[in-house]
């Protein structure tokens, strides 16, 4: 009689889900289609028309800090920090990027670290070299600035 109690709660209960399948048929509906580009092969269009791809770039760039002893590190970051930027600790240079950012958007917070230091003797490709000027911040002095005068 115990017997057949068990087997009528086992023929209740429904079916083991099988993950790994489901993981699969999911997986295959949202990969790409082959003409189609992920992001980090999405190629920069510069102003001449040629493209330079982001993971070049970023390589180049990334290349680029080692040369001029900026340290350069990819760490999880929280809150409302934003994804990364330049700093200075004790005395050297330093670029922080959230390890869960794009490459595009590595890449900008590079260029723009790079861009805000001295570069001196480095040489770099006329791409990495015209995205660093179009990054970097203008220089503004209080002269320049309609603010009102102390008075």
């Amino acid at each position: 009689m115990a017997l057949s109690k068990t087997t009528k709660r086992a023929s209740r209960q429904p079916a083991p889900r099988d993950y790994k399948r489901e993981a699969k048929q999911r997986d295959s509906k949202r990969a790409p289609s082959a003409d189609s580009s992920s992001e980090t092969t999405t190629p920069a269009t510069s102003n001449d028309g040629s493209r330079t791809k982001i993971p070049e770039l970023l390589a180049e760039l990334e290349e680029a800090a080692k040369q001029l002893d900026v340290r350069l590190t990819y760490e999880a970051m929280s809150g409302e920090l934003g994804s990364g930027g330049l700093c200075k600790v004790k005395g050297q240079w330093r670029v922080i990027i959230d390890k869960r950012s794009t490459p595009g958007d590595r890449l900008s917070i590079l260029a723009l670290a790079l861009s805000r230091i001295p570069r001196d003797g480095l040489t770099l490709s006329a791409k990495a070299e015209k995205l660093l000027s179009e990054v970097r911040p203008r220089d503004v002095s209080l002269e320049d600035a309609s603010l009102p005068s102390e008075s």
